[in-house]
């Protein structure tokens, strides 16, 4: 997800650079990514790509491996632009000091990417209606999104920040308790590129008040001109014989968007298997998942920037009440959350002992999705 530079300065951010053998990984992983959203590396061979919000470039090194006619740069803040130009050398190569809403291209081009970009920054679907009306027809757009059941664990974590504030501990005293009760967690976090406290700082100290940003959202703007391609988590399956077919792109990217929801048990716990929807027998049951999930993380939101006891009382009975809604569907995710309810009071009360998790440990939403769309109009 997009951070602010000026946070990053503000906490005096460190970038630890990233050993060799993980960094193989990443890129393995990364190629693996643009693959299931139907983008070989070699396809991208003479096309034109334009990338907004590309940080340090680490996907368009994976991507110029394709050999791409062009590739263009989009980014806001000059302390990037110096790095991808540092990185990325070459007539095929441009770089562009400006946000999204003011770009402005003659250029149409095959590719637009926009990976952890929409999610955190102001009014993203007039962001995301700027930026396609670039892409050829036939061209495909890459973006993320979040869902509030992916995003419950995120929430809980940021939640300690605020839980350690009304407990009464100073910011230094509750980093280093928050550290040590995070450290098991991070350990069970495979393939991590950040060291510990770079993940902390982005998963509880980034004071992101914008994160949500839903792929039901998206479809709003691109439901006209477009058609779902691909995702990772890939959840769609279709059995309808291509002869048999329904044309009309709306009607296709709704029941993308029925299959979606469905998965929310999936997306709310990365333990549970692929088939998890199924446990579902009418709309309501999963639909809920999403509706308590949702109003975690709005009140999440309010107990981070006001950590009063109010705060925390809602915060509780929200989760309370995703995991009455779960118990009987997924044990895991049920005691996960009843953790997090027991450690919590423990900490407000100032009654903590063991500065650790049990099951909350294990908790992991399926973070950030990302969707390729193919303009057809």
């Amino acid at each position: 997800m997009s951070t602010d530079l000026s946070y990053l300065k503000a906490i005096n951010y460190k970038f630890k650079k990233i050993p060799n053998k993980i960094e193989n990984l990443q890129f393995k992983l990364k190629e693996k990514l643009f693959l299931s959203l139907g983008i070989p590396i070699k396809n991208i061979n003479n096309l034109d790509i334009l990338e907004f919000g590309p940080g340090s470039g680490f996907t368009a090194k994976i991507l110029v491996q394709g050999n791409p006619k062009s590739y263009t740069f989009v980014e806001p803040y000059e302390e990037s632009i110096k790095i991808l130009k540092n990185s990325f050398k070459g007539n095929k190569f441009f770089f562009i000091k400006k946000d999204i809403l003011n770009f402005n291209s003659k250029k149409k081009y095959d590719y637009i990417i926009l990976e952890g970009v929409l999610p955190g920054i102001e009014n993203p679907n007039l962001n995301l209606k700027h930026l396609i009306k670039y892409l050829k027809l036939g061209g495909v757009v890459i973006f993320t999104t979040t869902s509030p059941s992916s995003f419950v664990s995120d929430a809980l974590r940021r939640s300690l920040k605020p839980l350690f504030e009304l407990a009464g501990h100073n910011k230094l005293n509750s980093r280093k308790k928050i550290k040590k009760i995070l450290e098991n967690q991070f350990k069970n976090l495979k393939g991590q590129s950040r060291n510990i406290d770079n993940w902390i700082d982005d998963t509880v100290f980034n004071p992101m008040k914008n994160i949500m940003y839903t792929f039901g959202e998206s479809l709003k703007v691109l439901n006209k001109r477009f058609e779902y391609f691909a995702s990772s988590p890939n959840f769609f399956f279709d059995h309808t014989w291509y002869k048999q077919r329904n044309l009309d792109n709306k009607q296709y990217n709704r029941k993308v968007l029925d299959l979606y929801q469905r998965c929310s048990l999936s997306f709310l716990n990365s333990q549970n298997d692929d088939y998890s929807c199924l446990n579902f027998k009418n709309r309501n049951q999963y639909v809920d998942i999403d509706i308590k999930s949702m109003c975690i993380y709005k009140s999440h939101l309010k107990f981070w920037f006001n950590p009063s006891r109010k705060n925390f009382n809602k915060l509780m009975n929200d989760v309370k009440s995703l995991s009455i809604i779960v118990k009987n569907k997924d044990k895991k995710t049920y005691l996960a959350l009843e953790d997090f309810v027991k450690f919590s009071k423990r900490v407000v009360n100032n009654k903590l002992k063991n500065s650790t998790f049990g099951k909350f440990d294990f908790f992991f939403g399926r973070g950030l999705h990302h969707f390729s769309f193919i303009r057809v109009r």
